[in-house]
């Protein structure tokens, strides 16, 4: 259940689940005003009805397997290896070295010198220079190659996207074990179904929330 003090916040996280979760027919805004009891109702039952492996396109919720993407485990393990080289970088740029300056301390210290006037060939230019050269050695920042490294950034980019499409089938499995886990432990469940499919009800939505409203938002 998601609370929120205005129907915009409500509007934003209902599109987004819906657009990025694939578990749009698990949802309902008990707070729209424009949907009418008939609509509810049928609402309801359309999530009482929802099984594994019915979530269409292209993806199978029974096996977590999106059509033609890697399984999320795989692209766990793509991003964590994506996430350690990219660590590995940001560690040379700025730890510094045993008793001396980071990879990024001495270029700004060098930088620092040449913007004062200073001579390059002046002895603490060439001193803050040996040091740079060594940390670039040590952290492997001389072989630095920059357009990999934005291939890495956007490849980074590309399986977070594949794994979020990856992890629907996950998601709505998880959501849907959940509702049979409260359902079958409830013996109001069948008559819940029952009420939802009665062709004619002399309940209202608040009345059916008020009997029935532990298990519409388990």
């Amino acid at each position: 259940m998601f609370v929120a003090e205005k129907k915009s916040a409500l509007d934003v996280v209902a599109r987004r689940l819906r657009e990025e979760t694939g578990i749009g027919d698990l949802l309902l805004n008990l707070h729209d005003n424009g949907m009418k009891p008939t609509e509810v109702r049928r609402a309801l039952r359309r999530a009482l009805a929802l099984r594994r492996g019915e979530s269409g396109d292209g993806v199978d919720v029974g096996t977590g397997k999106a059509a033609g993407r890697s399984t999320p485990a795989a692209l766990r393990t793509e991003l964590a290896g994506i996430r350690a080289e990219l660590d590995a970088y940001r560690r040379g740029l700025y730890e510094p070295a045993p008793g001396g300056p980071s990879y990024s301390g001495a270029r700004e210290v060098l930088a620092q010198i040449r913007d004062s006037g200073e001579s390059g060939d002046s002895a603490n230019s060439a001193a803050v220079q040996v040091a740079l050269e060594e940390r670039a050695r040590a952290t492997g920042l001389d072989s630095f190659d920059a357009a990999a490294h934005n291939r890495l950034i956007e490849r980074y980019r590309s399986a977070l996207d594949e794994l979020r499409a990856a992890l629907t089938p996950e998601l709505v499995d998880a959501v849907l074990a959940h509702r049979d886990r409260v359902l079958q432990g409830a013996a109001r469940a069948e008559a819940l179904r029952n009420e939802l499919n009665r062709r004619r009800s002399a309940m209202s939505v608040r009345e059916l929330m008020d009997t029935y409203g532990d298990l519409i938002t388990a």
